[in-house]
């Protein structure tokens, strides 16, 4: 346990700005793929690459974060994902072709945010117990804050200082993540992780957690499609650049108000879910060209988009949750980060790939509504007609411990962060 003084405060201070500079970089996929259609006159499907190559590797390094934090720590993880950040962006200055942006901005880069984003949530969760909840919340603020604030910033910075002077500013802003990390230095009487593996071959075995592994991979691969070329398509109708960009902030602020509102209520009731998972994403689905033909109609589309992905991000948890239990979860956490990474990596490109065959926004966006309605149907009907869950029994044996009775609140609160890190 902490102290949960001065320090610690100033600890989730530098974890929020860690989220608010990850996230708004990560969420940032449509302002690169705008800018650089423009700069090397390549197709959608070449181009959209960069951004999801980016979101992709965010999620695989997470993978290498979890486990620098856990063997070594947070603080080693956070300030090595910042300088990878910095690096990255900084060496793309220096591209003359587009695969090089692949490596610079999509490898690099992606794993330095990677490398940054659950471990400075993880710190803030070693610092804390009485109000590890509260300082959590606080931190993961920056997440909304940096989408909101990063696409219109990124724009303008681009028409003034040209995308060559940007990625050098973008550079800086992420060296700000390793002075960050230097702040988070673990509680002298911390406590260790308990070390389950993040990759249990037996949990393939599983049919829930094969369902779960499903619908991350769906929804990461529509969200994909929707950051990198929803800009894109509202350029082509003839909206200016920051009207573009500000689109994007319109999602972070609409899925900001919604995590919160949903974190809260922590709504359970079947109907609700029902109405919110099944219904919202039929609407963004099926009537989205109705809503396309004006701004005011995209505004529209982004809001509800925007609230359907907070209350995802809340649904899916503690669907996890109650499906396979804490351990499995945490124990499979690896898996989930894979999909979600190969879901990011795979959507945007088919999704161009498509457009450049048919030069039609309409199956672009029809991919991505279908791909989310059915990653709601799937959850939904495993959480109604659900087996019983499929965590192992508390005296599970692993390589680390052995827990002779039930475990603590504490114990399962440590067991259950990663997989929410993952999600969140």
């Amino acid at each position: 346990m902490s102290s949960e003084g001065g320090w610690s405060w100033l600890v989730v201070l530098a974890s929020l700005v860690v989220q608010f500079i990850t996230s708004g970089l990560g969420y940032s996929a449509g302002i690169y793929q705008l800018t650089f259609l423009d700069e090397f006159a390549e197709t959608h499907f070449h181009t959209s690459w960069i951004g999801s190559l980016l979101l992709a590797f965010t999620a695989f390094g997470g993978i290498i974060g979890v486990y620098i934090s856990r063997t070594i720590s947070c603080r080693c993880s956070v300030v090595t994902g910042g300088f990878l950040v910095a690096l990255g962006f900084a060496l793309s200055r220096l591209a003359w072709d587009q695969w090089l942006l692949f490596l610079t901005i999509g490898l690099v880069a992606g794993l330095g945010l990677g490398l940054s984003f659950s471990p400075s949530l993880m710190i803030v969760e070693q610092h804390f117990v009485q109000d590890r909840g509260f300082a959590v919340g606080l931190a993961v603020w920056g997440i909304g804050m940096g989408v909101a604030t990063f696409p219109p910033c990124m724009h303008l910075m681009i028409k003034h200082f040209t995308w060559k002077g940007a990625v050098l500013i973008l550079a800086g802003i992420g060296l700000n993540i390793s002075l960050c990390g230097a702040v988070m230095k673990p509680p002298k009487d911390c406590k260790k992780f308990v070390k389950f593996p993040l990759f249990q071959t037996s949990l393939l075995k599983t049919p829930n957690f094969l369902v779960m592994c499903a619908t991350n991979f769906l929804w990461s691969f529509s969200a994909s499609i929707i950051y990198t070329h929803l800009p894109s398509f509202s350029h082509s109708k003839g909206n200016d650049l920051l009207e573009c960009a500000l689109l994007i902030s319109i999602i972070g602020i609409s899925m900001f108000v919604s995590r919160i509102l949903f974190r809260l209520l922590q709504i359970s009731d079947i109907f609700i879910n029902l109405l919110c998972s099944i219904g919202i994403s039929l609407i963004v689905a099926f009537i989205w060209p109705k809503l396309f033909e004006r701004y005011t109609g995209v505004i529209g589309y982004c809001i509800l988009f925007g609230w359907f992905s907070g209350f995802w991000s809340n649904f899916s948890v503690q669907t996890t949750k109650d499906l396979i239990g804490r351990e499995y979860a945490a124990m499979g956490n690896g898996y989930l980060t894979l999909m979600i990474g190969l879901g990011c990596a795979g959507g945007a490109p088919i999704a161009g790939w498509l457009y450049d065959k048919t030069n039609d926004w309409n199956y672009v966006f029809y991919l991505a509504g279908g791909c989310m309605l059915l990653a709601s149907c799937i959850m939904m009907a495993a959480r109604i007609f659900r087996c019983c869950p499929t965590a192992p029994p508390y005296g599970y044996v692993t390589t680390e411990r052995k827990f002779k009775t039930q475990p603590s609140k504490d114990e399962e609160e440590k067991l259950w962060v990663d997989v929410i890190m993952t999600t969140v």
